[in-house]
């Protein structure tokens, strides 16, 4: 064989090295992506499952909540008074100033009593329970009559009745010397409510992804053989390591081709969306539960002093509850979720060891 076909051949042979040469790297950096992406999706799959629980967790959690209800509740003492004694002072002093009788004044009194300690739970499903406490002694205020027996003799005797005795500039003056419980009651009120409906909102976006979640973590692990928990598997590693062909050349086309792989690959792809949108989740809740914590104690710092019956000193141990609560949430579900992150970094060096 001449000297020039043999020159034409090992021309062809090295340019066939370099097209080789060209696809093995092509095939690498497509190899290094899928191996990487299933690798890094089985430790987030970790890490999103840990988030979830968390979240979930705290967005459940009734600690500052059942503070809340106490704060809120026009029966409980948690500011230093009991804004329905409070009430039936102001109303006897105030709206039965122009009652003469003291039978009427007794007769008014007992049967505040009544409408103030009619069961506490209807008006606290309202939407305001202070204001609906203050709408019923109204109420019942503009409504009162006076009644009397006068003697016409023969032992016959008339029942008179007066209506208006409670005159409306009185119930003007009650509604006025409230207003500043009112207004803290309602603010306080419509805050809590504001954080309930957006937690509600969240609870439910937590479900829909947990949902999710579960979904591409069950198809991903179905398809590499792999339990519901946990990291590698022998298989695994053995489907995705390589040997050399008859050029020593990676054969990452024993991956490439591999369907179930291919397919895991995908659906790794969703998993960091997922990633994505529990991280996205968790610092919604923070930062819902950080703008409540702020408005709920604006309030109450506005109201110290404000109102004769407020008890500064037991405000401020109900902001230190409030502010501490988010601190002792954290540890409580940091301690819970200890050992999933120890099982997280169990996976990253089992990762590690195949690099």
């Amino acid at each position: 064989m001449s000297d020039e076909i043999l020159n034409e051949l090992q021309a062809l042979r090295d340019e066939l090295n370099v097209l080789r040469t060209i696809q093995n790297n092509n095939d690498e950096k497509d190899f290094l992506r899928i191996k990487s992406t299933i690798e890094d999706s089985l430790v987030n799959s970790v890490e999103i499952e840990n988030k979830l629980i968390e979240v979930t967790n705290r967005i459940k959690a009734t600690e500052l909540f059942n503070v809340l209800i106490s704060i809120n509740n026009p029966e409980s003492r948690a500011l230093g008074f009991k804004f329905t004694d409070v009430v039936k002072v102001k109303a006897v002093d105030i709206l039965t100033r122009e009652i003469t009788s003291e039978k009427a004044r007794n007769r008014f009194s007992s049967v505040l009593k009544k409408v103030l300690n009619n069961p506490i739970a209807s008006v606290l499903i309202e939407s305001n329970p202070v204001a609906g406490v203050i709408s019923n002694v109204v109420n019942f205020a503009s409504d009162f009559l006076d009644t009397e027996l006068s003697d016409n003799g023969l032992f016959q005797k008339t029942k008179i009745i007066t209506k208006d005795v409670i005159k409306e500039e009185r119930i003007e003056e009650f509604n006025e010397s409230l207003s500043k419980h009112i207004e803290l009651f309602s603010g306080l009120n419509a805050s809590s409510i504001k954080l309930d409906l957006k937690v509600e909102s969240l609870m439910e976006k937590a479900k829909i992804l947990n949902a999710s979640f579960i979904g591409i973590n069950q198809k991903l692990r179905s398809k590499l053989s792999l339990p519901l928990s946990g990291g590698y598997s022998s298989e695994l590693q053995q489907r995705l390591s390589l040997t050399n062909d008859e050029y020593g050349f990676k054969k990452y086309s024993n991956l490439l081709s591999d369907r179930e792989v291919i397919e895991a690959y995908n659906i790794s792809l969703f998993l960091e969306s997922e990633k994505n949108a529990v991280n996205e989740l968790v610092d919604n809740y923070s930062k819902v539960l950080k703008g409540f914590l702020e408005d709920y104690k604006g309030i109450l710092e506005n109201t110290k002093g404000s109102i004769e019956e407020i008890d500064d000193e037991l405000v401020d141990n109900v902001i230190a509850k409030i502010e501490n609560y988010e601190n002792d949430m954290f540890k409580v579900h940091n301690d819970k979720v200890l050992l999933r992150d120890l099982e997280t970094t169990k996976i990253i060096a089992e990762k590690n060891m195949f690099h």
